[in-house]
């Protein structure tokens, strides 16, 4: 039987909507047998001070009993998870994006976090969610509470530990500022409540979802590197939305060589590799040891001898770059294909993409160094290709003295058959504010004229990566030229700074 596809994004969320009722209306059903088999024994404060421990020795429910084998199914049915993620599949086949599996992909959601943001969801549709989280929550706080939720999505302590570690500062959901826990006094933890986003509820609700919408609310990721590239005149890039275009025809490769070194990257070709980059000093040793790889690895292996005395099989190299978006991910690969001499060509799995037909490609043209982006989709535990198919990337990949860099924004348990395959995790972190500050002092062009007066450390205290830190100085400008007619005068002051600051922390809101 063919498997019905969501006609759009709202007839999915009506489906995650109902299933969610029956669970809060369940819940409530408990909720209200427990209190009325505790009320009859509740006689003084004392007594309903402990009321939950007289509802646990109270509860006698377990598995029904028979008298004789239960009736087995010929055919076990599918589980509602099951029957969902067919239809998510059957959609998406379709050629149509939904909001909230779009976003659990991208950044490998679990199922609690998927499931707090419906409970989070809810009753911006409709108010009697808000009125079953008050019953539920014993008070008048019509937001689910953390604990409320852990209650409703855990089964056991173990999945409680697991989502409670979900909730810290540095999890996904918060870390992209995708939902708020309020807390405004100093109740625990457990009863601070849970908020969405406005821009994560305008996501959701939209009809029709476009892959540009995820971009710009996951804190403008892409607009990020692009400019941070534009910047410091990276490698030319090759997007390929579709490899059926002739994005990796060996023409195309071979004129985005590097002929002439740009001025901004002069101190590539010198003894100090990457001087613009403003990361730890063991990581830019990294980039600057694979850079050497892919330079010399070739007449050391094959001219020198160093391959066949050894024996060496595996030239190309695959490497790991895990950090959040603007933390120099992209900027590095383009360092390492600089000092390296060679082309970078750029794959974003955010769009669609045939790996097949890329490995067809990959067997005709060679490919230095190529960097992949969101590479979750192909290594995580929700890969959308097929096993058979990734395999061979790699096979192809490690033959061609080449370096494959896999980019993504969280750290993920990799499939033990993809695992052995990398040769080095690098972590990309926020800046500090030391490092805020050296990026905020080279951000600007040098005929740019900036007041002294400026403080780079008291700017370095607003907690933005360096991609965010980009975008902030160009807005400066922008500020300053709306502001002085003269431009031959145009200075830049702590005042622009601010401002800009402001509108940048707006967008990523």
């Amino acid at each position: 039987m063919p498997v019905e596809a969501f006609a759009n994004n709202w007839a999915y969320l009506k489906v995650e909507l109902n299933n969610l009722e029956r669970l809060l209306l369940a819940a409530v059903a408990k909720q209200k047998k427990d209190q009325k088999e505790s009320d009859r024994l509740l006689r003084t404060p004392g007594d309903r001070a402990t009321k939950h421990w007289l509802q646990g020795l109270m509860h006698l429910e377990g598995p029904i009993g028979y008298d004789s084998p239960p009736p087995q199914r010929s055919t076990k049915p599918l589980t509602y998870s099951q029957q969902l993620e067919n239809r998510i599949q059957a959609t998406q086949q379709a050629g149509k994006a939904l909001a909230l599996p779009l976003l659990c992909d991208r950044l490998n959601l679990t199922i609690y976090e998927k499931n707090l943001i419906l409970l989070g969801i809810a009753p911006e549709i409709h108010r009697r969610y808000a009125k079953l989280y008050e019953y539920l929550n014993g008070n008048s706080s019509h937001l689910v509470t953390i604990d409320l939720s852990l209650r409703l999505l855990c089964r056991n302590d173990q999945e409680w530990r697991l989502a409670r570690a979900q909730l810290k500062s540095d999890a996904p959901l918060r870390h992209h500022q995708l939902i708020d826990v309020l807390a405004n006094d100093d109740r625990p933890f457990l009863q601070h409540a849970i908020r969405l986003s406005p821009g994560l509820v305008n996501y959701l609700l939209a009809d029709q979802t476009l892959p540009q919408d995820l971009a710009h609310l996951l804190q403008g990721e892409d607009s990020e590197i692009e400019v941070l590239l534009k910047r410091t005149d990276a490698t030319p890039e090759i997007s390929t939305a579709d490899v059926l275009q002739p994005a990796l025809a060996a023409a195309t490769v071979e004129t985005r060589l590097w002929t002439e070194v740009p001025n901004s990257l002069k101190s590539f070709a010198n003894d100090e590799f990457a001087s613009d980059l403003v990361l730890p000093a063991i990581l830019k040793t990294d980039l600057q040891q694979l850079a050497q790889a892919v330079k010399f690895g070739q007449p050391v292996d094959d001219d020198w001898g160093f391959g066949a005395w050894h024996g060496q099989s595996v030239p190309g190299q695959s490497v790991m770059l895990v950090g959040p978006a603007g933390t120099g991910k992209a900027a590095a690969a383009a360092a390492i294909a600089q000092a390296a001499g060679v082309s970078l060509v750029k794959l974003d799995l955010s769009q669609p993409l045939s790996l097949e037909q890329l490995c067809l490609q990959l067997q005709t043209h060679s490919v230095p160094i190529l960097l992949v982006r969101h590479a979750d989709r192909w290594l995580g535990r929700k890969a959308n290709v097929s096993p058979t198919a990734l395999n061979q990337f790699f096979q192809l990949r490690q033959r061609a003295h080449c370096l494959t860099l896999f980019s993504m924004r969280r750290s993920i348990a990799l499939p033990q058959q993809w695992r052995h395959q990398m040769v080095q995790k690098l972590l990309f972190k926020p800046p500090t504010a030391a490092d805020r500050a050296k990026i905020w002092q080279t951000a600007f062009p040098p005929q740019m004229t900036l007041d002294a007066a400026i403080d780079w450390d008291v700017i370095a205290c607003h907690a933005l990566t360096g991609g965010a830190i980009v975008q902030a100085a160009r807005a400066a400008v922008l500020t300053a030229l709306a502001e002085q007619t003269d431009t031959a005068e145009l200075r830049i002051t702590i005042a622009h700074i601010q401002t800009a600051i402001a509108q940048v922390r707006r967008r990523m809101n």
